[in-house]
């Protein structure tokens, strides 16, 4: 996969009151599965963002849930759905394939989102932009 991220699964506490955290949600509050997790959500979880390095897939893109979810996909490989600790209000991690990774949020506004990506052969920087709808894939070479 083009863009790696990671770690262990934490996942939601357990809501009681169903109707009211769906009207939370519905108004686009977002519960993370962290205490630090809900600043990393203030402009980052919950969107999908767009991969805008040249040498990218087409549609390469990623989606950081509230639930811990890490979602990969572009328009030319299958999606990958990893799961992600927010370690603190600029950082977060994941696993890929046994290997932990870790990103942090160096800037983002309403339209952007840079991170510095720690991999193995050292750090890497990524740009995105908020997708914009609608979006549909361009068709595979032939």
């Amino acid at each position: 996969m083009w863009l790696p991220i990671p770690p262990t699964v934490q996942t939601a506490p357990e809501m009681r009151h169903g109707a009211f955290v769906t009207a939370l949600l519905a108004l686009g509050v977002a519960f993370s599965p962290c205490t630090q997790a809900a600043e990393l959500t203030a402009g980052v979880v919950g969107r999908v963002w767009v991969a805008t390095e040249p040498g990218a897939l087409p549609g390469s893109m990623l989606v950081l849930l509230p639930d811990g979810t890490l979602l990969f996909d572009s328009c030319f490989e299958t999606y990958s759905l990893r799961a992600y600790t927010a370690r603190d209000a600029t950082h977060f991690a994941w696993d890929e394939d046994g290997m932990g990774l870790t990103a942090e949020v160096k800037a983002v506004t309403s339209a952007d989102l840079t991170l510095a990506l720690t991999l193995v052969s050292g750090v890497e920087t990524r740009r995105f932009r908020a997708a914009q709808v609608p979006f549909i894939c361009p068709d595979m070479p032939r």
